[in-house]
């Protein structure tokens, strides 16, 4: 991948001494993709249908749903998120 893309690749030692690339902008080592996934599902659970109910529903679940609990711990699940990519050498996880 060439550097200077949005695919600018980062290379991780592992404690076996081999190297694991992972795309920068992977969602794997973004909480903020998990945010919007549920973000959307809790829109959608209020079924809006009209735009006007759409935007009340991403402004009550933004302001009233999406805790600072929530934010904080997919935050800390970073951890996590690494050692799950590290161990998968760059490929899919769980996150």
């Amino acid at each position: 991948m060439p550097p200077g893309t949005n695919c600018e690749v980062l290379a991780s030692r592992t404690t076996c001494g081999c190297f694991v690339t992972v795309a920068g902008n992977s969602p794997d080592l973004n909480p903020i993709e998990n945010l919007w996934v549920i973000l959307k599902r809790k829109v959608a659970a209020r079924n809006p249908t009209s735009a006007s109910d759409l935007k009340e529903a991403i402004k009550h679940v933004w302001c009233d749903e999406i805790t600072q609990e929530l934010c904080q711990k997919l935050v800390h699940s970073m951890p996590d998120r690494i050692s799950a990519v590290l161990r998968n050498r760059g490929q899919c996880t769980k996150y």
